[in-house]
């Protein structure tokens, strides 16, 4: 699973792999860590980014979805990635700069 941070969007992509969560942005951390916040998803420390699960549980309703989060909860708490609350995620930081529509170059002929 991926939750991508950007300049005025999250979005959750890949949502049905949860042998990895990642969070990746294009914006600075202190914007992500205050995006993920605002919107109860989590938060981020130092390196790190961490979910909050009873996010993640909302997802879907969806009976095999809640038993393979709770796997992976399981899973992740056997090897200290997860606190009963927030799952630790491998924070991606793309260092590419956002490309906006008024920022693209026009052909002139």
């Amino acid at each position: 699973m991926e939750i991508r941070v950007e300049a005025q969007t999250v979005r959750v992509l890949d949502r049905d792999n949860l042998r990895t969560v990642v969070v990746s942005t294009r914006v600075s951390v202190s914007d992500t860590s205050e995006r993920l916040r605002q919107r109860g998803i989590g938060f981020v420390d130092g390196s790190v980014a961490y979910v909050d699960t009873w996010w993640l549980r909302t997802l879907s309703d969806n009976r095999r979805w809640l038993d393979e989060v709770r796997e992976m909860l399981s899973f992740a708490e056997c090897h200290g990635w997860f606190d009963g609350v927030y799952l630790r995620a491998r924070l991606d930081i793309d260092a590419a700069p956002i490309v906006r529509a008024r920022d693209t170059l026009r052909a002139t002929g």
